[in-house]
């Protein structure tokens, strides 16, 4: 990633009360290309390598115009965050972890267009356990992704679904994601806590890196730098780890002051201050997603376990890590980040919703072929599907793990579909294994 570029001048300064000064915020009452303007900068909450770009009216300079954006946003009052405790850190280091961030009108109007694309499809048992099921590959697959795995979306299904071992380090970084999805399932209603973080981290790191569940100590990790080596973030010092990240745990248990805000705005700042801390030396941002994920559960969300945020996230990788550094190139605005996580998820709630409808024409698609007398259940759909689309053969641990059901129930849909002589039923070794019946005709 290549290093963003900063306003080099004092907003503050450069909008104190001059000829100039009170002639651009005239034409912001009067002349409407810059009311629009200043509207677009609002409703993106662009940053200044952004703003500076527009094109302006002759005579308007970008560094006034930034000046008027970021002079319009102070007045609008920023919530204030601190991400550890005074007495850890000294003065100036304070200074480096104090956040703000404002709910602007057009995040509030994303979390309601969210809770609507949400509520589109109404989903049975069978199908939420299905697609919670599928997602949690997805999310394992995608988070690893970013963090550089290489291995293809159907190899890898195969290996969870199949329980194969992992044959290299991008396998094994999916493996453990998914097995640390699975962990935050289970978990999903305790407390967070520095422990659990630590448990977290270990199962994502196992076999990945040198050290899991063990924080960064101050010879293990200085400046991430991206292109040509470029400075993009210093992390905090390693002595405040421990402290950042019980005041983080507090953080997510309580919410804010006891205000109650939509659950994607809060997970999003968890999102960012677990990654800011950067307790740990290797696989911090599929902790950080992971942590997102769970907070995301713990709170109610349970929607979400139909969604894939890390792949919506692996679609716009630049921007993700551009939003991060906005923030602390902009006065620890932590806006950036909130509002991208916001259309992220609304991306991921959006392809679900192709998903949906796709599987749904999918479902119909294998009903039209069935002769009268022949009824599938939607996991038996699902399973028909799996089988006309791949031509494979499955055991039954392969549509336990597909479907998220226990084994006994993928093993009494598989025989239905056996006596239906829909599939073909064969011993192979210890175990059964099943394939598309092509040769006898459906009865």
């Amino acid at each position: 990633m290549k290093r963003i570029e900063k306003s080099n001048f004092n907003w503050k300064e450069k909008l104190a009360w001059t000829e100039e000064s009170g002639r651009m915020l005239q034409l912001a009452c009067t002349n409407e290309k810059i009311a629009a303007l200043l509207r677009k900068a609002d409703e993106n909450y662009d940053y200044w390598d952004s703003v500076k770009e527009y094109a302006f009216p002759q005579g308007i300079v970008p560094e006034m115009f930034w000046s008027l954006v970021k002079a319009l946003r102070e007045i609008r009052g920023y919530k204030k965050l601190f991400f550890t405790k005074a007495e850890v850190l000294s003065a100036e280091e304070i200074q480096k972890v104090s956040f703000k961030y404002l709910l602007t009108p057009e995040i509030m109007q994303k979390c309601a267009a969210l809770e609507n694309l949400l509520s589109k499809h109404g989903l049975s048992l069978d199908e939420k356990n299905e697609f919670s099921a599928d997602v949690v590959m997805e999310e394992a697959m995608a988070s690893s992704r970013i963090e550089g795995s290489d291995t293809e979306t159907e190899a890898a299904k195969e290996m969870l679904r199949s329980k194969r071992q992992p044959q290299n380090m991008s396998e094994q970084m999916i493996l453990n994601t998914y097995k640390a999805m699975k962990f935050i399932e289970k978990n999903q209603n305790e407390p967070l806590s520095v422990a659990l973080i630590k448990r977290l981290h270990l199962i994502i790191a196992k076999d990945c890196a040198e050290k899991s569940g063990v924080f960064r100590n101050e010879f293990d990790a200085g400046a991430i730098t991206g292109e040509n080596g470029a400075e993009l973030f210093t992390p905090p010092p390693s002595f405040a780890i421990e402290d950042m990240l019980e005041s983080l745990c507090i953080f997510a248990n309580k919410g804010i002051g006891g205000e109650s805000f939509h659950p994607v705005i809060n997970a999003a700042i968890v999102h960012f201050w677990f990654a800011f801390t950067y307790p740990f030396s290797e696989c911090v941002g599929r902790t950080a997603r992971a942590l997102f994920y769970w907070h995301m559960l713990k709170n109610g969300y349970g929607k979400l376990s139909f969604l894939s945020i890390s792949k919506a996230i692996e679609n716009r990788r630049e921007q993700y890590g551009k939003t991060f550094l906005y923030a602390g190139a902009d006065e620890n605005d932590l806006t950036y980040f909130i509002n991208f996580n916001l259309d992220i998820i609304i991306d991921a709630a959006k392809a679900f919703n192709d998903y949906a409808e796709k599987r749904k024409n999918a479902a119909a698609g294998v009903t039209a072929v069935l002769k009268p007398g022949i009824k599938l259940n939607p996991r038996q759909q699902s399973i028909m599907e799996d089988f006309t689309a791949s031509k494979a053969t499955r055991n039954i641990e392969y549509f336990k793990n597909k479907l998220g059901v226990v084994y006994e129930t993928a093993r009494t849909d598989l025989m239905y579909l056996a006596k239906k002589k829909l599939l073909v039923k064969k011993k192979s070794g210890k175990e059964f294994i099943y394939m598309l019946n092509t040769e006898t005709p459906k009865q």
